[in-house]
């Protein structure tokens, strides 16, 4: 199945040519989910996984779905979010997600990302750190980790 294609005639996107990003209006977090499962979209990885809500949605809508769960889960220099909560979100994560197919990775993105082969997944989903700097990073890093005809989203960029 052509994904672009596929993308362009679920979501009524006429203009194809235009460059990337391609911005898919009115759609939420569970319509993608199911989108990967149509597209039969099987591995991926979540970039950023906190408690693990999202990843589960994902595993639910897809339960052919092998899913890499990348988050460092641990405080570091310039991160001011959850602070006094990672270890109660990372122990939320693992047993929200124990029943799935998903593998925790407690590193950094970018130390994650080496560990992917280029054209390994079907998707990747970025929303981990969100300066400008972390963004450009994931981008960069996890777009060659996917192949061609996946699919790379994101969360509040």
């Amino acid at each position: 199945m052509d994904t672009l294609q596929y993308i362009a005639d679920e979501f009524g996107i006429d203009n194809l040519n235009r460059r990337p990003p391609i911005v898919i209006p009115d759609i939420d977090r569970e319509i993608m989910a199911q989108t990967l499962c149509k597209l039969n979209f099987t591995i991926g990885a979540e970039i950023g996984v906190a408690q693990g809500h999202h990843a589960e949605l994902l595993c639910q809508k897809n339960p052919q779905l092998k899913l890499y769960c990348i988050d460092i889960w641990q405080p570091y220099s310039g991160y001011n979010e959850y602070v006094g909560r990672i270890a109660k979100y990372y122990r939320a994560a693992k047993e929200r997600l124990a029943k799935y197919n998903c593998e925790l990775i407690k590193k950094f993105s970018e130390d994650a990302a080496k560990g992917f082969l280029d054209n390994s997944l079907d998707f990747v989903y970025i929303d981990g750190a969100h300066d400008f700097r972390n963004v450009a990073i994931d981008l960069c890093d996890w777009s060659k980790k996917v192949r061609v005809g996946g699919i790379v989203f994101g969360h509040d960029y």
